[in-house]
């Protein structure tokens, strides 16, 4: 079937030269196991199958499991899952691979959610410059009152004061609405959205 598209239809990797971008990943889907036309349109389309989905949730749970490990979780093969994990990185859908941090443990005693109104015309200018704070975890722009949200975290009130003074009094923050977090009760990474 492959074949009159390309004719490099086998499982080892392709040029960009031999192939489309397209068909190299709707044919990496047929090989993995993709099955039929609904198998290359999600692929051209940049969906995630059921493969993609245990693959990302296990590396969610553990991002330090080995491929073999991955396989035997998933019910693939080792090569499946190394070519699945190419793919999803050059595709962006991974992005990296890291830890996740307990923020009280390493010094971040305060997390604090601000809002802020900014001067017209200057939203991204302002968000790039706070954003370049080692302290800003997170810059949203946002509908409502507020042009921008940002998420900080502080090693302790004498921080938050400096933050307060040197980073929301800058030019082009016209006021700030700061929030204190008492209590954590959900904080996550970015997951799958439900089928």
């Amino acid at each position: 079937m492959w074949a009159d598209t390309c004719p490099y239809v086998q499982s080892e990797p392709l040029l960009d030269s031999e192939c489309s971008s397209a068909v190299r990943t709707g044919l990496a889907a047929a090989l993995d196991g993709v099955s039929g036309i609904g198998g290359f349109a999600a692929a051209v389309n940049g969906m995630l199958d059921d493969t993609d989905r245990k693959l990302i949730e296990a590396l969610q749970e553990d991002s330090r499991t080995s491929m073999r490990k991955l396989a035997e979780k998933i019910g693939v093969s080792f090569g499946t899952v190394g070519n699945r994990l190419v793919r999803l990185e050059e595709r962006g859908v991974i992005k990296g691979y890291g830890v996740r941090l307990d923020a009280d443990k390493i010094g971040w005693d305060l997390t604090v959610v601000i809002g802020l109104r900014i001067v017209k015309g200057q939203l991204l200018e302002v968000q790039h410059r706070i954003a370049a704070d080692p302290r800003v975890f997170g810059v949203y722009d946002v509908t409502g009152e507020m042009d921008s949200l940002i998420i900080v975290r502080v090693q302790d009130r004498e921080d938050l004061n400096d933050f307060t003074k040197t980073v929301l009094s800058s030019e082009g923050v016209v006021r700030s609405v700061t929030h204190v977090v008492l209590n954590t009760v959900k904080e996550d990474t970015v997951r799958l959205p439900p089928d």
